[in-house]
Order: C-alpha cells, then sequence, then structure tokens
C-alpha cells in the first residue's frame, strides 16, 4: 500500500510538472508544434481577437473572416492565451500564428495588407484581460458579437449540457446563478483557472448576460474605434452587409466568401415560457444600459 501511495504521488508530481512546463511535454512535442515553438520568434501576433460572447455566433463569424484571402487564421479559433494560458508566455502564444514570411508572401501576391487573428469568447467577462492585451497589443482590433441574453444563456446552457456538464435543470442554475458567478469571478481575478482545470468551474449562464458590466471595462481601456460591436441576428439577416461592416472595420478589401454554412449549431427543446418571461423581465434594465452606453437599439426586450 505504502508503495502504491508513493507511486501515486510520484506520477502526479510528474503530471504537475508536464502541465506548468507545456513546451517540454513530450506529449505536445508533435512535427507541427516542434517546429511552430523553434519558428516564435519568427510568428506574427494577431491584428484582431473576437473576445465573445459564448453562443453569439462566434466561431461562424471567425470561420467567414478567415475565408479572406488576406486574413490568415490561427491554428486553433480558441487560444484562451490571456486567460487561461497566460502563464505560458508570449513565446507560446506566438506560436499559434502564421509567420512573417507567409504575411510577406500574401502582401507581394495581393498588393493588401495581411492580418490574422484569434476568437476567445471568455475573454470579455475576465476583469485583468482588457488590461493585458493593451499592454501587449495597443493596436489591435477587438469585435464583440453579442445576442438576445435570454436566447444566450439557454443556448449556453443546452451546449454544457450536452456535453455532460450539468446534473441540473436550466431553471435551478438560474437560482444558483449569482453564487456561480461570484465564485469564478474571484477565481478569475485570483489567476487560479487554467485550461486544464477550467471545466471544475461551473457556469453562470445568465450572469454572462449581463454585457454592460463587461464591455464598458474594454471601451475604458480602448479607444471605441477599436472596438466593433456585432449581434448574431444582424449576422444571420444580412451576412454579406456584416462581413462588409467587418472587412472595413478591419482595413481590408472587401470579399464574398464561400462557406456560409453556419458553425456550432445544435437543436434543443424550446425554453419554458415562463422562464423566458422571468429572463426577460431580469435583463430589462441591463439592456437599457447598454443601449444607452453602445447608442445603439437591439429591440430584446
Amino acid at each position: 500500500m505504502k508503495n502504491l501511495k508513493n507511486n501515486n504521488s510520484f506520477y502526479s508530481k510528474i503530471r504537475n510538472w508536464l502541465l506548468n512546463h507545456p513546451r517540454l511535454n513530450p506529449y505536445n512535442l508533435s512535427y507541427e508544434r516542434t517546429s511552430r515553438t523553434i519558428t516564435s520568434s519568427s510568428r506574427l501576433l494577431p491584428d484582431f481577437i473576437i473576445i465573445g460572447y459564448h453562443k453569439c455566433g462566434t466561431t461562424s463569424l471567425y470561420d467567414y473572416i478567415c475565408q479572406h484571402p488576406n486574413i490568415g487564421s490561427a491554428s486553433r479559433k480558441e487560444i484562451h492565451y490571456f486567460d487561461l494560458s497566460f502563464w505560458r508566455g508570449i513565446g507560446w502564444y506566438r506560436t499559434h500564428f502564421p509567420t512573417i514570411y507567409e504575411k510577406n508572401n500574401i502582401e507581394k501576391k495581393t498588393n493588401n495588407k495581411f492580418l490574422t487573428g484569434e476568437a476567445s469568447p471568455l475573454y470579455v467577462i475576465h476583469p485583468k484581460i482588457p488590461g493585458r492585451i493593451y499592454d501587449i497589443l495597443p493596436k489591435v482590433k477587438i469585435i464583440i458579437l453579442l445576442r438576445n441574453p435570454v436566447d444566450r444563456a439557454y443556448s449556453h446552457f443546452q451546449n454544457a449540457n450536452l456535453a455532460n456538464q450539468e446534473s441540473i435543470n436550466f431553471e435551478k442554475t438560474i437560482e444558483i446563478d449569482d453564487e456561480r458567478w461570484d465564485i469564478l469571478l474571484q477565481n478569475l481575478q485570483s489567476d487560479l483557472i487554467f485550461d486544464h482545470n477550467m471545466k471544475n468551474f461551473k457556469i453562470p449562464y445568465r450572469s454572462f448576460g449581463k454585457y454592460i458590466e463587461h464591455i464598458k471595462q474594454w471601451y475604458d481601456v480602448f479607444p471605441k474605434e477599436q472596438i466593433q460591436i456585432l449581434t448574431l441576428e444582424e449576422l444571420e439577416n444580412d451576412l454579406p452587409g456584416t462581413l462588409k461592416k467587418v472587412f472595413e472595420f478591419l482595413n481590408v478589401p472587401d470579399f464574398k466568401i464561400k462557406d456560409i454554412e453556419k458553425k456550432n449549431v445544435r437543436k434543443y427543446d424550446k425554453m419554458l415560457p415562463e422562464t423566458r418571461k422571468l429572463l426577460i423581465e431580469y435583463y430589462k434594465p441591463y439592456n437599457k444600459k447598454l443601449e444607452e452606453f453602445l447608442n445603439m437599439k437591439f429591440n430584446w426586450n
């Protein structure tokens, strides 16, 4: 029994060490990852970041944007460097982006500038992220996608529920939402949430929809000219017009994309009418403050 305990302790120490030294982790040393690490100093940093929100069309928008011939995608859409992996260092972050040589080649061919970016929807709520990003990328363009917060909350829950991350129904999560939010926020502020333990924290679906409380902190740090607010509704109702706005915001020529398929879309049962009514009333004061702050009308009530 003593040997078994010692072995478990030894393997636990090895595991923790590997998590804390991702570049030296043999399980991460694929050919692609190794080559990206070696060439990290010649790789770009993002020109734009889609910072939120979950279940508002960020996956679809990122895919649409990256179809532009002058926009290169990251090695994965959600890098989560500034929130869950900040401890890994800027070199690790660079490994996810195209090289300066790719940028130069495309700019020569197209006679237009080349951009790259990522989309990590947890960024928007994190209290430390605006400052972190500004310190490293003061000129980066910020894109925020919004959706009727009632539908966003329910879709977020259903996504987690389908992944077996919930053991209670949506109505029960609303009852304990404030408690979940306080725990999440406290741990984010204390830098205690990482990519390998994020699933241990329960999602406060309702609180994510208090958009004004999160968005204002970005305007406190970044000039408003560097922030673009979009909605899932306009993305769905006028995709060409919305993408034209995005490309203009990024200062690249307009482009007609070929693949307009929606990404990360699932079907699930409708929300209970009484639950919807409750949430509509809950969000009214937050929606009003958001409309006044942004000078935009959303008609979510």
